[in-house]
């Protein structure tokens, strides 16, 4: 970390976005199972902010119905199975870890050939005095 003067929560933040940014680039965790041989790379592109990480995969003439997303324990999967007959990408079966990511938080859109996925960081849970709230009896 660059020797700034942050806050803690500014700190937290740095850190998480280092974090998270080693996690985008250690994310494909290669299991790429590729059913025909005529594509040999996926084309996937992630961004990340403060906020989350928002995944891109370019999934050509691939419709809705071809395509699944899954997740659990901490692992998202993402496979399209396509019919013999269809042009644009092929079969494929990609998973990717959660680690830091909140996986209720998922949420993913498929248009012009690209299926985008966002999902939400984990919000820290912090235990201090301040977060103490006062229930009122009725």
């Amino acid at each position: 970390m660059k020797n700034l003067l942050l806050s803690p929560l500014e700190k937290k933040l740095y850190d998480s976005t280092e974090k998270l940014t080693a996690f985008a680039n250690s994310i494909w965790k290669s299991s790429v199972n590729i059913f025909d041989s005529v594509v040999s790379k996926l084309q996937i592109e992630s961004e990340e902010n403060t906020f989350g990480v928002t995944m891109h995969i370019h999934v050509p003439g691939a419709t809705k119905d071809e395509i699944s997303i899954t997740h659990d324990n901490n692992v998202l999967n993402v496979s399209c199975t396509r019919k013999e007959d269809s042009i644009g990408v092929d079969s494929f079966e990609r998973e990717f870890s959660l680690e830091e990511l909140d996986e209720n938080t998922i949420v993913s859109s498929l248009k012009d050939g690209i299926l985008s996925i966002q999902i939400n960081k984990l919000v820290p849970v912090e235990s201090s005095a301040s977060s103490r709230k006062t229930v009122p009896i009725s």
